[in-house]
């Protein structure tokens, strides 16, 4: 009978803890703004109770007294080392790129960093084909990473991910610059060209209402929604929120200046209007859905500060959060987006009639996984194959669990 009772108990607390997390109280407490219409995008600023105590977390980007470093030996020969002086907890979100070391490096996951933590190691990948004979001090750049390297990265992409994708974009690097990394496209006069109107868009912000501040925003490029970034105060949106959403207009960028190679209609246009009130309609979807989405502990937040959750909805969409004693600190979302890639991924002559269906997913590539996530990640997608009723596991119903 205990052992029975016992199990009950643990099977409440499960339920419990699925259903109410850090994330979903934030998102509880998160209103929408009126959207702000740009040239290449529009933005949905998302707004909170104004913060009235300290978060415990605060910007890592560009502080004083945090440097990174090539990781000692026998790391991961393209993690990095994160040295923390500030003597407060600080945030590093993936998707920062660092110019430097021996190769430029793209960090993968958010990471709260404690105080005064001197060899703190993050996850990263390269984010550029050069390599130095000697390693140069690493500089952060503006510029996180677009959306769909940042989605990749948190979720297995190898270490030719970013190469291959800085690959198919070279003709966007200034001339005369021979660099074939990311920090030669996303510092390229085109792409800050694309870059300006977003910033012009901060500018457009009015006030948040009294009591109330903004905590992120929906970025929507061309009609279709890029990413939702959610923070824990207005302090850590402003440290990221600029450099972010030039990141999320990349995909403007990449698609408007090689339109002339698409085969098929880009997504997009149409009356200001129309754009505006579609915007309102897909921000609020992606909202609703985050309250129904599964959440689950994510195994890559091992050895950092904090609590980490995974964020997974039937329709693709996935996302990761950060959390510390029990309050949001920063949320990612990355809903499923065809056509980006098509656009990144396959021929760029890929006729309209053949665009992969909404929900449906290239595969991830594991990438250097540990033998954890590489379980979870197998796991993972055969519970996607069984729901779409792929087939049962081989041997006739008896695979393993």
């Amino acid at each position: 009978m205990r052992y029975r009772l016992a199990i009950v108990l643990l099977v409440v607390a499960s339920a419990a803890s699925a259903k109410d997390n850090f994330v979903k109280d934030a998102l509880a407490q998160i209103q929408m703004g009126e959207p702000i219409y740009g040239p290449h995008g529009i933005i949905v600023p998302l707004h909170g109770p104004a913060s009235t105590d300290d978060l415990g977390v605060v910007p890592g980007v560009g502080a004083k007294g945090v440097a990174f470093e090539e990781p000692s030996f026998p790391a991961h020969m393209f993690n990095v080392r994160v040295v923390n002086e500030t003597g407060n907890r600080i945030l590093v979100l993936g998707g920062t790129v660092l110019v430097g070391g021996k190769r430029d490096r793209l960090i993968r996951r958010d990471a709260i960093i404690a105080a005064n933590a001197t060899d703190c190691e993050l996850r990263a990948l390269p984010a550029a084909t050069d390599r130095r004979k000697t390693a140069e001090p690493f500089v952060v750049s503006d510029t996180l990473a677009p959306y769909y390297l940042r989605k990749k990265a948190d979720f297995g992409g190898n270490n030719s991910l970013v190469p291959n994708f800085v690959g198919r974009w070279l003709d966007l690097r200034d001339e005369g610059d021979t660099r074939k990394s990311l920090a030669a496209l996303s510092e390229s006069k085109k792409l800050r060209e694309f870059s300006l109107p977003a910033s012009k868009l901060l500018s457009k912000l009015p006030n948040a209402p009294l009591g109330r501040e903004y905590r992120g925003a929906i970025a929507i490029v061309r009609g279709r929604v890029q990413t939702l970034g959610l923070f824990g105060n207005n302090e850590l949106l402003k440290a990221h929120f600029e450099s972010a959403l030039r990141g999320a207009m990349y995909s403007s960028a990449a698609v408007t200046l090689h339109a002339k190679d698409l085969k098929f209609k880009v997504p997009g246009g149409g009356e200001e209007a129309a754009q505006v009130a579609d915007a309102k309609e897909k921000a609020k979807k992606l909202l609703a859905d985050l309250q129904r989405a599964a959440y689950r502990n994510d195994p890559f937040g091992k050895g950092h500060d904090g609590e980490n959750l995974l964020v997974r909805h039937s329709n693709g969409t996935r996302g990761q959060a950060v959390g510390l004693n029990g309050r949001l600190v920063h949320l990612a979302v990355y809903p499923v987006d065809p056509f980006q890639s098509a656009l990144y991924e396959k021929r760029l002559d890929v006729p309209e009639g053949e665009m992969p269906e909404p929900g449906e997913e290239v595969a991830e590539d594991d990438g250097d996984l540990t033998a954890d996530e590489s379980e979870y990640l197998r796991r993972t997608r055969r519970r996607r194959r069984a729901h779409a009723g792929a087939g049962r596991p081989r041997g006739g119903g008896g695979g393993r669990r």
